[in-house]
């Protein structure tokens, strides 16, 4: 049954990598059990050595929880909530990068979702309490049923007072400039 099934799994593998990359359906599909079963039921090296193929640069990351995307941006808005979760309103955050990022902190969470925001900064702190957290302040929007900390309309985007209200207020506020925050979040030497 399970060679079957490897069998079921390899041909898909190769339909896929024939629609994808004609000229690469030569490339050699291993598909075995994964040594952790918790990790599915098969893997495969079918990226690896596609990007082999089509000569392009891959990179092997460790088997531990997120995309890579996810991992840097989980970072970059765990360090931006915490500086706001701190004191820093979250204005001030958001023009910390403009120019610097396609679009701001803030604006990206409504992209995505808070939701989806918190779920990714949760998984994160628990598999790295020490790189990550949970923002309190985007806890606090995902369980208030907002979207965002902006109100938009035809003149522009504007800051919500009341998701604003949201956001804790500290014993003793570290307050950062725009150019602190940016120092504080993008020149950070730890590893993601």
């Amino acid at each position: 049954m399970a060679h079957d099934v490897k069998s079921q799994l390899t041909a898909l593998l190769q339909q896929a990598l024939a629609s994808v990359a004609p000229t690469a359906t030569e490339t050699p599909i291993q598909l075995e059990r994964p040594r952790d079963p918790t990790h599915g039921d098969w893997s495969t090296n079918l990226a690896m050595q596609l990007a082999k193929a089509l000569k392009k640069s891959a990179i092997l990351v460790s088997d531990s929880p997120s995309f890579i995307v996810n991992r840097l941006l989980g970072r970059f808005m765990s360090d931006v909530g915490r500086i706001v979760d701190e004191g820093t309103p979250i204005d001030v955050v958001d023009r910390a990068f403009a120019g610097v990022t396609p679009m701001s902190p803030f604006t990206l969470i409504e992209l995505v979702g808070p939701a989806i925001a918190l779920h990714n900064n949760e998984t994160l702190a628990a598999a790295f309490p020490d790189r990550f957290i949970v923002p309190a302040s985007l806890k606090a929007l995902v369980e208030s049923g907002r979207r965002g900390f902006y109100t938009h309309d035809a003149s522009g985007s504007h800051l919500d007072p009341d998701a604003a209200a949201l956001v804790p207020t500290p014993d003793n506020p570290r307050i950062l400039d725009a150019s602190e925050v940016r120092e504080a979040v993008l020149d950070r030497k730890s590893v993601v």
